[in-house]
């Protein structure tokens, strides 16, 4: 476990920022950003509303489009388009006609879908698994999975189940990789190594960050800064959070007029901008009333000195 000393928990005092309301969009549940620094393009979901968003920042004019499925996360393609998670498998997939090309299933015999991912520096697609029901069974049936570079199958990578993935994201090197099962409320850090295979490719799993009992919520949607440190969503929480890269203490804290901030990353021209998705599929109409910032997308001007790097594009 990386734990801070006396001293410099004593000297760490977290600086607080504001975030602004970027987008009103209505999201159910708005999840998994991705900056496209080639597009100058943020892209997101609305799981719940099977949707698919995007905001130019240059232009400021957003889009969306209807997805055939639920889907819990995606990645960019070299070759255009994207590969997409859909309940029912990881498919290539073309917004503009609208067509998707199955590449293989997903757990088909669980009753899970894909939830968290991140490509790898490599550009390999890496996802979690969410279990449909694990709020009522609490079983660890969710796996770990690598699609690699023009690959048509996954390989499962991390030698254990669990039940809400969740904070995968990697360092601008590409050496180290966050991993989070909510329900635990413990974020763990890997040595990642893309050359191996199996669950060989994670190793020394260190305890990074722990919630607190008395803490609401649990951890969401994670980024990487080029500084190494890891800004996290913390849903039900009302806060997004930056941890340091040497001990997992909290240096900077974004507070949010909504309980359930849902996911982050870092973008904009200079990737000097942290976006904000945000959800309130569990909200009744009178809290929706109370937190209209809820399924909004917002941003934050990072603090100088912290900047983002480009997103990794799947090989395939």
């Amino acid at each position: 476990k990386i734990v801070p000393t006396a001293k410099e928990e004593e000297l760490l005092v977290p600086v607080h920022m504001a975030a602004m309301q970027l987008l009103q969009c209505d999201n159910l549940l708005g999840e998994a950003p991705l900056w496209n620094h080639k597009e100058k393009t943020l892209y997101w979901l609305d799981i719940n509303g099977k949707k698919l968003w995007s905001w130019n920042g240059e232009s400021g004019d957003d889009n969306s489009w209807d997805l055939p499925e639920v889907a819990g996360s995606f990645a960019f393609r070299e070759k255009g388009g994207f590969i997409m998670g859909f309940e029912s498998g990881l498919a290539r997939y073309d917004p503009e006609t609208g067509t998707s090309e199955t590449i293989c299933e997903y757990e088909p015999e669980l009753n899970t879908r894909p939830n968290d991912g991140k490509c790898d520096r490599q550009g390999n697609f890496v996802i979690g698994s969410y279990n449909k029901n694990h709020r009522q069974d609490e079983q660890n049936i969710a796996g770990l999975w690598r699609l690699k570079g023009g690959a048509d199958k996954l390989e499962e990578i991390l030698d254990y189940r669990f039940r809400c993935s969740n904070t995968t994201a990697f360092t601008e090197k590409g050496d180290k990789m966050y991993f989070c099962d909510t329900p635990t409320r413990e974020i763990y850090r890997f040595t990642y190594n893309a050359k191996k295979a199996g669950t060989a490719v994670l190793s020394d799993k260190t305890l990074f960050y722990t919630m607190t009992e008395d803490e609401q919520g649990g951890p969401d949607g994670a980024t990487v800064d080029s500084q190494g440190g890891l800004w996290e969503a913390q849903a039900g929480n009302w806060r997004v959070v930056r941890h340091r890269p040497s001990d997992g203490a909290i240096d900077y804290i974004v507070k949010v007029p909504f309980n359930n901030p849902s996911s982050c990353c870092i973008g904009g021209d200079k990737f000097d901008r942290l976006f904000i998705t945000t959800a309130r599929h569990r909200l009744s109409e009178e809290e929706r009333g109370q937190q209209p910032g809820a399924g909004q997308l917002w941003a934050v001007q990072l603090p100088e000195g912290i900047t983002g790097f480009p997103t990794s594009f799947y090989k395939g």
